[in-house]
């Protein structure tokens, strides 16, 4: 080792020493100090040791205030735990009221009336706030912004992934409400949110209705001015109301399709009309944006046709059985059971 050009700060800093050519020097370990013994007065040793009492006085209150601190975390960590569990549950019970208010005919109407009652509450809302928003911030009250978003979000998406109100508490609890609602913010920045997709399945029922337009399935004629009373204002759209009344004798198997009632214009009615088919296929908007492009349009309408009769036949259904169930529980009723 000959010209070593090292300084001190380098020596005390690097594990590897290099020589004046840029040379690898093995690492030499640091030799040691050699400490003259101090000898301390009689008074100073007692400094010295009325120092080290007060430094383990020190660590003594230390161990024992972390000691007691611990307590308290562990009590705060349950707490926390209890809580979530509490908000998953909460938030549970809330997704299936709100998978319930979705799938009835008067969804608009109860989101419109609670609107009405948050802002006579003077509860803060937004103009744009969504459907299910007002569903947390009704529950909820004064709560921060965000949280109600991130409820909401997480709602939204366990809805458009389709999970059941049965499974919702696992899935949330799995995933958490933070995840959920990032997931649902990256669906609003690629134009896949709730609302985009409910809009893109408007449109796909109004090219429906076009296709349909050309071969209606029934149609007849009456003077012009006569139309215009009866047709929405702002669009060309007709709601009618008709009986199906089955011919009697020889003729029993036509049957009668008779007008009775065209529903005044409203463009309220018309959204009414139009959001309520979009909800059967907004989920599976995409299915039917593909199809679309594969077959005749003639044979999507069709079959996009049919699919709407059928989800709309299962809800008469229900809605069947439970105006049955209701009319059974009145009868009950009246009769003392």
């Amino acid at each position: 080792m000959n010209n070593l050009n090292i300084s001190a700060s380098d020596y005390k800093r690097s594990s590897t020493l290099y020589d004046a050519s840029g040379n690898v020097v093995p690492f030499a370990k640091k030799p040691e100090v050699q400490h003259k013994p101090i000898h301390l007065s009689p008074e100073a040793l007692k400094k010295k040791q009325a120092f080290e009492k007060k430094e383990e006085e020190l660590e003594l209150f230390i161990k024992q205030h972390c000691q007691r601190l611990l307590v308290v975390r562990t009590d705060v960590k349950e707490h926390l735990k209890k809580y979530r569990e509490s908000l998953y549950t909460s938030l549970s019970e809330i997704y299936s009221i709100y998978l319930d208010i979705e799938k009835s005919e008067h969804s608009d109407d109860f989101y419109a009336s609670l609107r009405g009652y948050l802002y006579s509450k003077e509860i803060r809302i937004q103009s744009n706030s969504t459907d299910v928003s007002l569903v947390i911030r009704y529950v909820f009250g004064a709560v921060k912004p965000k949280i109600v978003n991130d409820y909401g979000n997480a709602l939204l998406e366990a809805q458009l992934q389709e999970i059941s109100a049965v499974d919702f508490y696992e899935w949330i609890k799995s995933s958490s409400i933070s995840n959920a609602s990032q997931l649902y913010k990256q669906r609003e920045k690629l134009g896949e949110s709730r609302e985009a997709l409910v809009n893109r399945a408007r449109i796909l029922i109004l090219r429906m209705m076009d296709v349909y337009e050309s071969k209606p399935i029934a149609s007849f004629e009456m003077p012009a001015w006569s139309a215009e009373r009866r047709v929405h204002q702002g669009s060309d759209m007709v709601f009618m109301v008709g009986r199906g009344v089955r011919r009697f004798d020889r003729e029993s198997h036509l049957a009668d399709i008779r007008i009775c009632f065209f529903i005044p214009p409203g463009i309220d009615f018309e959204h009414l009309v139009i959001n309520r088919m979009a909800k059967h296929i907004y989920n599976a908007v995409h299915h039917w944006e593909r199809e679309l492009l594969k077959v005749e349009e003639s044979v999507w309408a069709g079959d996009l046709y049919n699919y709407l009769s059928d989800k709309e036949a299962e809800a008469a259904e229900k809605s069947h059985v439970k105006w049955q169930e209701r009319m059974a529980a009145a009868m009950d009723l009246d009769r003392g059971m």
